[in-house]
């Protein structure tokens, strides 16, 4: 019998597993943008994702894993991904360029 407190334990140390395997997922790809050879992140990402989800199935049912779990883990890739600059998120208006001054020569090319 699984106490609240377990259950909780569990889903956040489930958590923790799939934000890692959505990390090993954007290591992964970055390894295989820069070097050509064969990686193996997949493999460990995928026995991660395993682990993580005989934590979650217990203490929150078999449809917490794609409710929870894939959440998890692709935030886990999207942060992961943009630390490791695979991409940028830019957020707001972009910059302003700059006006020319009325009377001023155009700009050299």
């Amino acid at each position: 019998m699984l106490t609240p407190g377990w259950r909780i334990f569990l889903v956040l140390f489930s958590g923790a597993f799939f934000a890692g395997a959505g990390a090993a997922v954007a290591l992964g790809r970055f390894k295989s943008t820069i070097e050509e050879t064969l990686d193996f992140s997949l493999l460990g990402a995928g026995m991660v994702f395993f682990f993580a989800s005989l934590l979650l199935v217990p203490s929150a049912g078999v449809l917490a894993v794609p409710a929870y779990g894939v959440v998890v883990a692709w935030v886990g890739y999207i942060v992961a991904a943009h630390r490791l600059e695979l991409f940028r998120i830019e957020t707001g208006p972009p910059e302003p360029s700059p006006r020319p001054v009325r009377g001023a020569p155009p700009p050299a090319r």
